[in-house]
Formats: structure tokens, sequence, C-alpha cells
């Protein structure tokens, strides 16, 4: 019975680790995502100097 009982807290401790990873990247990706929209939005500037350049 205790060995059951062992096996099922690690299983439990497993699961929580891997949804806490899963989270974890969805976070990242998300992160990664957002930056991304905003480095284009920041690139589309309303530049229009037609003047010579150096």
């Amino acid at each position: 019975m205790s060995d059951k009982m062992e096996f099922l807290d690690l299983m439990e401790r497993a699961e929580t680790q891997r949804q806490a990873r899963r989270n974890f990247i969805r976070l990242c990706g998300g992160a990664a995502a957002m930056t991304g929209g905003l480095s284009l939005l920041a690139a589309c500037d309303d530049d229009d100097d037609d003047g010579p350049f150096p």
C-alpha cells in the first residue's frame, strides 16, 4: 500500500511540474509574440524625409 501511495505522489508531483513548464512556455511564447508585434509597430514609422542623406 505504501508503494502505491508513493507512486501516486510521485506522479502527482510530476504532473504539477509538467503543468508549470507548460505555463512557462506559453508565457514565453506570448511575450515573444508581443515583442515581435511591438517591434513591427515601432518600425512602421511615418518617416517621410525626402531630403538627401550624407
